[in-house]
């Protein structure tokens, strides 16, 4: 679409003959877009993504960006895309490693990746955001017992910066609702989530 609404390429297919889709997201680039997509699998998901051009094109073929996904969240880093990926555990039901996943501008999936937690007394309700030249990551975690907000903060170039901390004292049960990104590039974030008591 341009700037008033008009349409300026496409439709155009990104995937066919797909057994049903959970999410469906994209980031912007200087090339037009990476466009991604979750296929659900039992009790994960695995991301898809595909370069889209300017115009509504799509350049190559979709790869998978991140397989057996639980939850996710993705946001604009270094010209690309990051994704903050909760991955299943061994278990049914049970969760893996929190992980971000750099994508290029391409639509390919960067060899660089940051550990942010094991991940084993996560919630599935992982966020990501970029707030000035940083990815801020929010989620409940119950490592002390009920869930409690936690944080973490990495760089674009995958350097865990601050690692899993707490936000705040505890207050019953909590869980994450949504970080919301500045407006303006050095303006304040906010973080919602909700107190289960």
């Amino acid at each position: 679409l341009g700037s008033r609404g008009e349409l300026t390429g496409g439709p155009t297919p990104l995937a066919q003959s797909l057994p049903g889709v959970v999410w469906v997201d994209a980031v912007p680039t200087a090339l037009g877009a990476i466009a991604m997509w979750a296929v659900p699998r039992e009790d994960r998901a695995d991301l898809y993504g595909v370069e889209v051009s300017s115009s509504g094109e799509v350049r190559d073929q979709p790869t998978v960006l991140v397989a057996d996904a639980r939850a996710w969240q993705v946001a604009p880093a270094a010209g690309g895309a990051a994704i903050a990926v909760l991955t299943a555990g061994k278990a049914r039901d049970s969760t893996g490693p929190l992980r971000i996943a750099f994508v290029d501008p391409e639509g390919h999936l960067d060899r660089k990746s940051v550990l942010v937690a094991d991940g084993t007394t996560m919630e599935p309700d992982v966020d990501l955001a970029g707030i000035g030249d940083r990815l801020v990551l929010a989620w409940s975690d119950r490592r002390y017992g009920e869930p409690r907000l936690f944080s973490a903060v990495a760089t674009p170039a995958g350097t865990l910066e601050k690692p899993p901390t707490p936000l705040g004292r505890p207050f019953g049960a909590q869980t994450v609702l949504r970080i919301v990104p500045p407006e303006a590039p050095k303006g304040p974030a906010f973080l919602v989530w909700e107190n289960l008591i």
